[in-house]
């Protein structure tokens, strides 16, 4: 899948945040991996989709307006490793959850804005001290 830029590139080119969830995985975990993914719903526009080998990756894709163009769609991407050992279908959904949360954070610090200019911009690198 081709994506405009990626949730991952923009978070941690403004903090440096990465989702690391855990790790695991087999052809037999990413199937279980897969059917417990295919039992959630979220909004309109937002995919799912489980890869990897060993390490598990939740692949969150959605379409969204450009907060610093307004009016322009790009496609971002979110990517988290997932645990999935002992295959607890809690631990799953709150691993998803999780990762849901992340970029609907992500992109409310893009969106709030205090007399026109981003309050909390995720992007912006920390200034040095001195």
């Amino acid at each position: 899948m081709s994506v405009d830029r990626s949730l991952g590139d923009r978070m941690s080119a403004g903090t440096g945040r990465t989702l690391n969830l855990a790790l695991s995985g087999s052809s037999n975990d990413r199937a279980w991996a897969r059917e417990q993914l295919a039992r959630f719903t979220y909004k309109a526009g937002w995919s799912f989709r489980i890869e990897g080998g060993y390490i598990l990756t939740l692949i969150i894709s959605v379409r969204v307006e450009n907060t610093y163009h307004r009016g322009e769609m790009i496609s971002i991407a979110s990517y988290a490793n997932i645990y999935v050992d002992g295959r607890d279908e809690e631990l799953f959904a709150r691993q998803l959850a999780s990762a849901i949360l992340t970029v609907e954070h992500h992109e409310s610090q893009e969106w709030l804005r205090r007399d026109g200019v981003i309050f909390d911009d995720p992007h912006k690198k920390p200034e040095a001290k001195p």
